[in-house]
């Protein structure tokens, strides 16, 4: 039996009370109607969603792929001509109506990589740096810093240190 619309006529009626077996019977279908409704509709809708998701994830991923070739076939570019720009003055920043282009030296940095090597080699020639806990802590600053000054003297580091020599990075921002 269909009683879809017919029972929301029903429903809607100012004289429809709940007085007998048939028209509660009628509430309860209508009821379950919207249930099942509630169901399709949201079934229906998250389909909808995914399949937004999964377009919008495919041109996210088509524009990702679009800026890696730029940067691949053009950064190199980018910056040899910035460079060339700059080069009359002392200026490390190239403003330009689409961007901005520019340089900045980022310092020598040494790290202690290898603990175990250099704690070996702080407790070898006593460099009391270390300390004794439930484990051997070293003081890697204070490494860092004799590293150093045995760079300083002999141009020889000690072990367990890790330097990344100095370098100019280059970086370009988007006006938006």
């Amino acid at each position: 039996m269909a009683h879809g619309s017919a029972d929301v006529d029903v429903l809607e009626h100012p004289g429809f009370h709940i007085d007998s077996e048939a028209a509660a019977n009628t509430l309860l279908r209508r009821h379950r109607a919207l249930a099942a409704q509630k169901v399709v509709e949201t079934a229906d809708a998250r389909k909808k969603v995914e399949a937004i998701l999964t377009r919008s994830n495919a041109i996210i991923n088509a524009i990702d792929s679009a800026v890696e070739v730029l940067e691949v076939r053009y950064d190199e570019e980018l910056r040899l001509w910035s460079k060339a720009e700059l080069a009359s003055g002392d200026l490390k920043t190239l403003k330009l109506i689409e961007g901005i282009c520019a340089f900045r030296d980022v310092p020598r940095s040494v790290s202690v990589i290898d603990v175990d090597a250099a704690i070996a080699y702080a407790q070898e020639h006593r460099l009391k740096l270390v300390d004794k806990v439930v484990t051997l802590k070293l003081d890697k600053a204070g490494y860092k810093k004799l590293a150093e000054a045995q760079f300083a003297k002999s141009a020889a580091w000690f072990p367990g240190i890790e330097v990344k020599a100095k370098y100019e990075k280059f970086s370009y921002t988007l006006t938006v």
